[in-house]
Formats: C-alpha cells, structure tokens, sequence
C-alpha cells in the first residue's frame, strides 16, 4: 500500500509513501521515478516513508501523474493522504499481512506436530502446503514485481529456496521457510510503522492556529503566518505554538517532551518556551522569537528524520549486495 501526496518547493516535490517496509521496495520506487523524463533526481527516505523528487526547473510538464503512475507501476497504490480510503485500506493491509504471517507459523508447528508426534505424513504435507501458501502471500508479489523490472532481490531469493524445497519434496522446510521469512518482514514492517507515527505525532504536537494580539485585539490566524516579534495569546489547557519569550502573565509549562523534565516549570516574563510545551493554569501573552518552521519542535523532528533516513544508505548497500550474492547462489545451485 502505497499513499502518495506531494509538498511542492520549487522543481522539488515531496511524496508521502507509505507501505516500503524493505530496502528493496524503496529501492525500486527510487529507481521506477529516476527513470522518468524531466526527472533530475529521487532520493527515498526509507525510514520517514518518503520521496523527493527533484524535476528540471526548465520543464512545464506536470510529473505529479507520472510519479504516481511510476509509484503504481512499481507495485504500489498511491492515493490522497488525506484519503479516508488511504487510512482504512493501509490498516486493513498490514492487520491481513499480519494474520497471514500468523497463521503461516501456526500452521508451520502443526504440521510439525502432526508430521513428527502423530506421524501422519500424508495430512503434514497439506498443512505445510497451507503454511507455505499464507506466508509466501505476503511477499511472493514483492517478487514478482521485482522480476518484472529484472532484478533480483531477497523475496526472489526466498521464493526460489521455496520452490526447490517443494520440488525436492522437503514441505517441511519449505513451511519453515516460507512462515520465517513472512514473520521476520512483518516485525520490520510494525517497526517502521511505529517509528513513522511516532514522528507524525510529534509534528501534531504543536497547534496548526494561534491567537495573534495586535492593538489589543484578538485574531485566530494559522501558525505558518506568526513571525518573530508577533505577541500569541496561550490559554490554560492549550500548547504553545511557537518558540517564544514570556512577556505577560505567569504559569507553570510541561516541557518533557522537549527537555525531558517530569515536573512542570514556573514561567514568568522573560522566561523562554519552546513549541509543542503544555501550558498549565495562567493565561498568558508570549512574543514568538522563531518561524515555525525554526521552532525547536521542528528541529527536532528535522533532525529526526535525517537520522532515519540516513539509514536508507546502509539498507540501499545492503540491498545491492543481495543484487549480487543472490544470483550467485541461484547459479551455484544449479551447478551443484
């Protein structure tokens, strides 16, 4: 499942991807966009579930169709971020890639049970058979598409130890096989996920509006729209949004999830607060020092997110030398 959505910054476009929970999917959803006209560069951030694209300032083309089409093409649905659809489709998905990967490994030990205490080989074989059927269903597709676009990546690889396990009569490792695999890709898939909400909500945190004051009066506008010097109106209850300077009134702010600290701190005029903060019980009148998109809260979920994306370089190396050592162990086994 794949949802597609952009952030346009000049020739720059940014595409929300969800569903690339292997370094070989976002290999490939890098390599399908790369290869579009009017496309200078695609760089995926494996970890934040994100693409950038960066198109020929000189091209009038629109490449947002032809992004999502290459999206598609590379075995991924894209659709609005927005999208009710999007939502309820990707937790239907990863709760069926669960349940199968489940159910692989139930049926995996059954049929150990059966085969090696009951002795019943005849009915150990139909229940591999069905082990092997609900675990290659969550990346035999992976396979597929990467056959399709000729490479050769560690579902291909599985996939082939599978069939020749089946070929060889061996259902046993072949259930082993193919149930281990689909549990070990479903716990990289639930961590990634994890870690993705956990960034979405810590960009949440901080409010999307804010009381401006100006001669005295009152005006809800939206927080891209404060600059430095502008005076916010923060109510008891509400998150301060923006890095600011107290200027009136006195409070105490929950700032844990920027400092980490357990108990609440006093504020009073001339004391600094951070975006995203709690205020406490004090209706107060801070003047903004940042943009938003300077706040500390945006830094830190910057800095966040090049953090994990960085790690796409190590999975990126990774998945390449698979490029290389699979097909060599395929070519060794078939010399074997």
């Amino acid at each position: 499942m794949t949802t597609a959505t952009q952030e346009a910054n000049g020739t720059r476009t940014v595409y929300d991807v969800r569903g690339m929970d292997c370094a070989e999917c976002a290999r490939s959803v890098a390599t399908a966009v790369e290869r579009l006209p009017g496309v200078t560069a695609a760089n995926v951030n494996f970890g934040a579930g994100t693409l950038t694209v960066d198109a020929d300032e000189h091209s009038t083309v629109d490449l947002t169709p032809r992004v999502l089409h290459a999206v598609e093409v590379a075995g991924y649905r894209a659709v609005s971020r927005d999208s009710e659809a999007r939502i309820e489709s990707g937790a239907l998905l990863q709760e069926r890639r669960a349940q199968l990967a489940v159910s692989a490994v139930g049926l995996w030990l059954v049929g150990a049970v059966v085969s090696v205490m009951l002795e019943r080989y005849d009915l150990a074989r139909f229940i591999y058979a069905a082990a092997v059927v609900a675990g290659a269903w969550t990346f035999g597709r992976a396979a597929w598409m990467a056959l399709r676009h000729r490479r050769i990546d560690m579902n291909v690889l599985m996939s082939v130890a599978i069939v020749g396990a089946i070929l060889l009569g061996d259902w046993a490792e072949a259930a082993a096989a193919a149930a281990l695999f689909a549990i070990g890709n479903l716990a990289q898939s639930l961590t990634l996920d994890r870690t993705r909400n956990a960034l979405s909500s810590l960009s949440k945190l901080s409010p999307s509006e804010a009381w401006r004051v100006r001669d005295g009066r009152e005006e809800l506008v939206a927080v891209e729209q404060l600059v430095p010097g502008d005076s916010i109106r923060v109510r008891p209850g509400e998150r301060f949004p923006i890095d600011g300077m107290f200027i009136e009134g006195s409070t105490a702010v929950d700032e844990s999830l920027i400092t980490g600290e357990s108990m609440p701190v006093g504020k009073q005029p001339g004391s600094a607060v951070f975006a995203g903060s709690l205020n406490g019980s004090g209706s107060v009148l801070i003047e903004a020092t940042h943009t938003v998109a300077e706040s500390t809260l945006a830094q830190m979920a910057e800095l966040v997110d090049q953090a994990r994306g960085g790690r796409v370089h190590f999975f990126f190396n990774d998945a390449a030398s698979t490029e290389i050592y699979t097909p060599a162990v395929v070519v060794l086994a078939a010399l074997l």
